[in-house]
């Protein structure tokens, strides 16, 4: 007979009564679990082990019995009356963080308030637009307020990427490249979809450099070359025509045509080298200009080299010029006396 005492105390203690098969009615407080040595008044109940809930568990003042799987539903009113959380976790007697629907709307909100009025949190809309300290998000991921990003890169649609870090920003596109300062306020360089390239004075930000696509450039290991891509031998080489108001060439110069050392050819020498090459000695001919080019800087000395000879040949002219001059001078003296 000892064997029953226990379970008639338990059943004379919390003077369980049976409703039916799918019911049983426990007396209010109840107090379940080790330790548990007296119920209090302000805690209908009281769990202190592990509890388990085999089937849906509902919590909340609108239960609703449609099944959507086993788990918690936690369910309220729809025209709920105040800005409570459906569900907080409390933290040394306050709201730590809360999260549920917010009053009268479809929108629900995780927030780290003691209630869901305020306007920061995560707010998910029916929609799928989803806004951070925003509970109107207009796109699928509306911020109020700046976004920090630890990594480097944010890849967008199509193939698109964001690329900052502390000084700069760059949008990789298919409609070309933008790159910029951190805050964008300034544009650093753009590279078009067709290849053509802007580079940016950032102080006045207008477009310094412009390199256009249509055509031949190239740019490779110091050497430069325009309207074609193969630079050769030169440093800055043009398919083309050059513009410019002035051009400065480093070259030697031909003064050693007034060293007294210098042997200043005879005209008639210079006369046989025309009458038998066709060009001035020293001076390329025509067949040698159209195979090799002309060199500026040594063509220019050249023909510097060509009019101090010329010069020369003018001072000796002159010289002899007045040595005739003084000639017929004389010799006018002399026919005049003969004619007295």
């Amino acid at each position: 007979m000892k064997k029953f005492v226990f379970p008639f105390i338990v059943l004379a203690f919390f003077k369980i009564q049976s409703v039916s098969a799918q019911q049983t009615l426990f007396p209010n407080p109840i107090a379940i679990g080790p330790g548990v040595t007296a119920v209090d008044p302000n805690i209908p109940m009281l769990v202190t082990g592990i509890s388990r809930f085999n089937a849906m568990s509902q919590f909340g003042d609108a239960p609703d019995n449609t099944s959507y799987g086993k788990g918690i539903q936690i369910s309220r009113v729809a025209s709920q009356p105040d800005n409570l959380f459906h569900l907080s976790f409390i933290r040394s007697g306050s709201c730590v963080v809360g999260m549920g629907y917010l009053q009268n709307s479809n929108t629900f909100a995780l927030q780290s308030t003691p209630n869901n009025a305020g306007a920061n949190g995560f707010f998910m809309l029916q929609n799928g637009f989803n806004g951070i300290n925003t509970s109107t998000p207009l796109q699928a991921l509306d911020i109020n307020g700046n976004a920090s990003i630890r990594g480097n890169y944010v890849y967008l649609n199509s193939g698109a990427s964001l690329f900052s870090n502390v000084d700069n920003i760059a949008l990789f596109t298919d409609g070309g490249y933008v790159f910029g300062n951190k805050d964008n306020s300034k544009t650093r360089a753009i590279i078009t979809s067709a290849g053509s390239l802007f580079l940016y004075n950032t102080t006045a930000n207008t477009v310094s450099v412009r390199v256009n696509s249509v055509g031949d450039s190239y740019f490779n290991a110091g050497s430069v070359a325009i309207g074609t891509t193969t630079p050769g031998e030169y440093k800055l080489a043009v398919k083309g025509t050059i513009g410019a108001m002035r051009l400065k060439v480093t070259q030697t110069w031909a003064d050693f045509v007034f060293d007294s050392a210098y042997q200043l050819p005879t005209l008639e020498e210079v006369a046989l080298h025309v009458k038998t090459y066709k060009h001035l000695p020293g001076i390329p001919s025509e067949k040698e200009i159209a195979e090799k080019g002309l060199d500026v800087g040594e063509m220019q000395q050249k023909q510097m080299q060509k009019i101090e000879e010329l010069t020369l040949y003018m001072i000796e002219l002159k010289k002899q010029l007045a040595i005739q001059q003084e000639l017929i001078a004389e010799q006018r003296k002399e026919l005049d006396a003969l004619k007295k």
